[in-house]
């Protein structure tokens, strides 16, 4: 039976990690804000005193954000570095042991925030969709609240996403499969903070349709993956015409969901329906 084509391990595992990560992006040239990683056992006061501020403290691990924080002096640091202790001490499964004994530091990046999904096609890099982000993700924390489609960044920041991420991505080795791109767009350039290898996770992904030529039945996000790998090529697909978008209202994991005639139009009705729900939700 033929194997089917995918990434390579070893290119899921610099993905997923954020020191790796930050290492093969900085040795592409690529914009990185100064780190270092950290034992979680170190003394956080001894830490402050080697960073810069604002920064941020993270897990090496993928988290969905939690246990990102922002810290803007040496106070702030040692709280957000003791909440990290205590989270990776009572870390699941998806870390290994060397993830939880470690975290990393990083400069804060001021900006515009993106995700970009797509595919890796044999090597070559497909988007489905640039997303915006439009609350201001400013810290201390950094859990995802808005995704509005398409974006409304102007075409040439667009571009320079598209290549940064595509960059990325062919440094860290990743071949063929879904990736999802978190990007941070600053009056430096663009910072590629993570390409994972991996769907964008299904509350959001329910916010995306596509179509074939431009015509014909939409489709969703998953179904579009699911052809990708039965080797279908992603060549003809294109995102609906219509604006969408996706707000989380609850830290239980509920969300809501909006299509219109403009980004504009979803991201006003999103944060009416939102106000409502918690009101009368």
């Amino acid at each position: 039976m033929p194997r089917t084509p995918g990434h390579p391990p070893a290119a899921v595992e610099i993905a997923r990690n954020k020191l790796l990560t930050r290492e093969r992006l900085r040795d592409s040239d690529l914009l990185v804000p100064w780190f270092f990683p950290t034992s979680i056992g170190a003394d956080p006061s001894a830490l402050a005193s080697m960073a810069a501020f604002p920064c941020v403290v993270k897990p090496l691990f993928p988290s969905e954000g939690r246990g990102v924080m922002r810290a803007d002096d040496a106070v702030t640091f040692v709280d957000a570095f003791r909440r990290l202790r205590e989270q990776l001490a009572s870390v699941d499964a998806d870390a290994d042991d060397g993830e939880r004994d470690a975290a990393l530091v990083e400069g804060y990046i001021d900006g515009w925030e993106f995700v970009l999904v797509g595919v890796m096609h044999h090597g070559a890099l497909h988007a489905f969709a640039l997303i915006d982000k439009p609350d201001p993700l400013e810290g201390p924390l950094f859990q995802d609240t808005l995704y509005v489609i398409p974006s409304l960044a102007p075409e040439p920041m667009q571009w320079d996403i598209l290549d940064a991420v595509s960059r990325a991505a062919a440094s860290m080795g990743l071949r063929h499969g879904p990736f999802r791109a978190e990007c941070r767009v600053s009056d430096r350039g663009v910072y590629v903070l993570g390409v994972a290898a991996e769907p964008l996770d299904a509350p959001w992904a329910a916010a995306l349709r596509f179509q074939k030529d431009g015509k014909g039945a939409l489709i969703g996000y998953e179904d579009l993956l699911l052809r990708h790998a039965l080797g279908e090529s992603p060549n003809d697909w294109r995102r609906e015409p219509e604006a969408s978008g996706v707000m989380k209202v609850s830290a239980e994991g509920g969300y809501i969901y909006s299509r219109g005639s403009s980004a504009e139009a979803v991201e006003r009705e999103l944060r009416q329906r939102a106000v409502v729900e918690s009101r009368y939700g």
